[in-house]
């Protein structure tokens, strides 16, 4: 098994070139696990490196998938480009909540150097639109036109069930229509135990269940019992940024989190309700002076055979269209962040252009260049 340093040494002993493959195993602080990563030698080409083109070996690294109970999931492909000693000079990585980042060898001169151009690394993780949605959250239904460049199956890089589904697949294009699943209609699905119990993240200590009891009050209808879990928390839960993420037990002490604290101890107040619960990992509408798609999480409950969203950061009662569902998460025997995001999010520069209406398309490539078309 192999760390940082050994993956380097590793090219230096090789030697390799264009059109070799191999295997080897390193740790993963992620998912906390080891993986088999599988290497491709690609032949040499001409990137930047501070400003200069320089002809380097360019090396891909694609670990193995991960397979859980109700979740797969496919690390991201790492590029490292090495010169004629084999020593790496240019990284290309994807990291959770930041994106596509570059990362160049110099001198400790250079890198220390306060003059230097310096880069928004949060604004890698959105994905910017150039005109605003009317309502946003009240929206219920949506078409988005996707582009992801270097997937074989670009539509399974995204959930589809009730909340939205794939269409009109071609080559690394598809649809994906967002029309989240309303209360009043019965549905097949079941939950297992895992979406009811207790784990890390979304526990269920005495004080859980008597907030469940206060929150939920008399009410018997289970939709309505979900929607008053969601307000309370949006009036309990103070937003910070800042906050560390810790199990849901903890968020009712603290008081205070983003969307990942809302949605564990939303989903730990539903399950302590009776109501199974899980978490919805994905994009939502975001105005930061301009519009934005960014990482959200939110709550899907089980009734009635059908999983219905609700979003206790927002507080409004449900879930909209411009809520972008790339995976879900019940988090049974999880202790760390797995489900990524990241990738989705940027790669290069993103911008875009769009149109307000019932019905929208988004254009993105892996998602860059984005824009809402007619």
């Amino acid at each position: 098994m192999l760390g940082q340093r050994g993956q380097e040494a590793l090219f230096t002993k090789k030697k390799p070139k264009a059109g070799d493959k191999f295997t080897f195993k390193r740790y993963e602080p992620t998912y906390n696990c080891v993986l088999t990563v599988t290497v491709a030698v690609k032949p040499a080409e001409e990137v930047d490196v501070l400003g200069k083109k320089r002809k380097l070996l360019r090396v891909e690294m694609q670990p193995d998938e991960l397979k859980g109970t109700n979740v797969t999931i496919k690390p991201p492909k790492s590029v490292w480009w090495l010169d004629d000693s084999f020593t790496v000079v240019r990284r290309q990585a994807e990291m959770d909540g930041l994106g596509t980042l570059v990362f160049v060898r110099t001198t400790k001169e250079k890198a220390l150097d306060a003059k230097a151009a310096t880069v928004d690394v949060g604004k890698r993780s959105l994905v910017p639109l150039n005109r605003t949605i009317a309502r946003p959250y009240d929206t219920r239904s949506l078409a988005y036109r996707i582009t992801v460049k270097g997937e074989d199956d670009p539509s399974g890089l995204f959930i589809q069930d009730a909340h939205q589904k794939a269409r009109n697949a071609k080559g690394d294009t598809f649809e994906l229509v967002v029309h989240p699943a309303q209360p009043g209609a019965s549905g097949k699905e079941k939950a297992s135990d895992e979406y009811l119990g207790s784990n890390h993240f979304i526990d269920q200590d005495a004080r859980i269940k008597e907030m469940a009891r206060y929150a939920a009050g008399s009410e018997k209808d289970d939709w309505k019992k979900a929607q008053r879990i969601e307000r309370y928390v949006k009036n309990h839960l103070s937003n910070d940024n800042a906050a560390e993420l810790v199990p849901a037990s903890q968020i009712a002490k603290t008081r205070r989190g983003d969307c990942r604290h809302h949605a564990f101890l939303t989903a730990a107040l539903c399950r302590a309700a009776g109501l199974p619960s899980r978490t919805a990992i994905g994009l939502l509408y975001v105005n930061r002076g301009s519009p934005y798609l960014g990482f959200h999480t939110w709550v899907e409950v089980l009734i009635d055979g059908r999983w219905l969203g609700i979003d206790s950061t927002l507080g409004k009662g449900g879930v909209s269209a411009t809520h972008v569902k790339v995976t879900q998460h019940s988090w049974h025997e999880v202790q760390s962040l797995t489900p990524p995001v990241a990738r989705l999010t940027s790669d290069g520069e993103t911008h875009g252009r769009g149109t307000q209406g019932g019905v929208g398309r988004l254009v993105v490539g892996r998602i860059g260049n984005p824009s809402f078309v007619p």
